[in-house]
């Protein structure tokens, strides 16, 4: 008798396990038609000339969000609403037109010919990269609170 609850029990808990996986993030290939329109115009805007190579809708228990990838390597992650959380372009640079006016003034002036290759934004401010593998952090006021080498 024991031995069968326990079984039944254990097969229970599998079960529970697995379907919990199930809801768990999930990826899908999406078209650019089916990015939030403020992510299409974003797209439009700043990466127009570039090739889309994958339009990527990853849904997850807290957040869904949007991931678009370019031929020449540069990506950018939205929110459900399509608003950009991260911009990354390792080989070219991040478009200026993305990057907050006082941070590119403060990257310009403090290191000159260094361009920004990701920014990430969050709820506490930016984190960008720097070709020279500088990371600089920025709160909501673009006062830099941080710096990783």
């Amino acid at each position: 008798m024991i031995m069968k609850t326990i079984k039944l029990l254990l097969t229970a808990l599998v079960a529970v396990v697995l379907l919990a996986g199930e809801g768990c993030a999930k990826d899908h290939i999406v078209t650019f038609e089916k990015l939030p329109a403020n992510a299409q115009n974003f797209i439009k805007k700043h990466f127009a000339e570039k090739q889309i190579s994958l339009c990527k809708k990853d849904v997850d228990f807290s957040e869904t969000t949007y991931e678009v990838y370019f031929n020449d390597g540069c990506s950018v992650e939205f929110n459900k609403k399509g608003e950009w959380k991260e911009v990354s372009c390792r080989a070219s640079g991040v478009p200026d037109a993305i990057i907050p006016s006082p941070i590119l003034d403060y990257v310009k002036s403090n290191y000159p010919g260094v361009k920004i290759v990701k920014i990430d934004l969050d709820k506490r401010g930016y984190e960008i990269e720097l070709t020279n593998r500088l990371e600089l952090k920025f709160n909501k006021q673009f006062q830099l609170i941080d710096l990783d080498d």
